[in-house]
């Protein structure tokens, strides 16, 4: 269940960049696209994850 939360936020965190960014990348083939889209979001959630663990140590 948590695995479907978290891919179904994933899946909207990636439509939402996709629109921020569809017109910088627009000009990439889509599986292009699609890849650098999928480590934007990759990179964004791992961020995340430091700062949780750095106001955690605070």
């Amino acid at each position: 269940m948590t695995q479907q939360l978290a891919t179904k936020k994933r899946e909207e965190l990636q439509n939402k960049m996709a629109s921020v960014f569809r017109e910088e990348t627009k000009w990439l083939p889509v599986e292009l696209q699609e890849t650098l889209l999928d480590d934007v979001v990759t990179a964004f959630e791992n961020r995340l994850i430091v700062f949780k663990r750095v106001k955690m140590v605070r």
